[in-house]
């Protein structure tokens, strides 16, 4: 009996993948591809999406503004953004540095403990002669601290 079933049983069709997993397969490759073109295509000229950066160096100026004498002034000194410190300092201070400018752009960054007069300090960071960052310390004793990031040059 169980043969005359088998035998009875149509043959089966290889499985075979729907039509629209075909065409989505196919619509999905064709958007990469027409993506990849357009992305490596310069479609226009002089708009803002054609900015190109640079690297460069900014002249980054610390200052320090208060009276009395300042126990530690921390500062960014350069591209890894290794630290130096200014021990003991007379106020007002201040400290010019050429930093290189990489093309995400180069942190400046600056924290002054408060003086021994127990008035309030101020930091100033400048970037190529314009104030960029500045801050008061809320009293004569708390440190005051600035930061801020210097942008890449552009190239046209």
């Amino acid at each position: 009996m169980t043969q005359s079933r088998i035998a009875k049983r149509k043959p089966v069709a290889p499985l075979r993948r729907p039509r629209r997993l075909r065409y989505a397969a196919g619509l999905t490759v064709a958007v990469v591809v027409a993506g990849t073109a357009l992305a490596w295509h310069p479609w226009s000229s002089g708009s803002a999406a054609d900015t190109v950066y640079t690297t460069s160096t900014a002249k980054v100026t610390y200052e320090v503004l208060g009276s009395g004498t300042s126990p530690r002034i921390e500062f960014v000194n350069g591209p890894d953004n290794a630290t130096d410190m200014a021990r003991h300092q007379k106020l007002p201070w201040q400290k010019t540095l050429s930093i290189p400018v990489g093309l995400a752009g180069a942190v400046a960054d600056m924290t002054a403990a408060y003086p021994d007069s127990g008035q309030p300090v101020r930091c100033r960071i400048l970037v190529n002669g314009k104030v960029v960052r500045e801050t008061l310390s809320s009293d004569g004793y708390s440190d005051a601290a600035c930061s801020t990031v210097v942008p890449a040059a552009k190239k046209r």
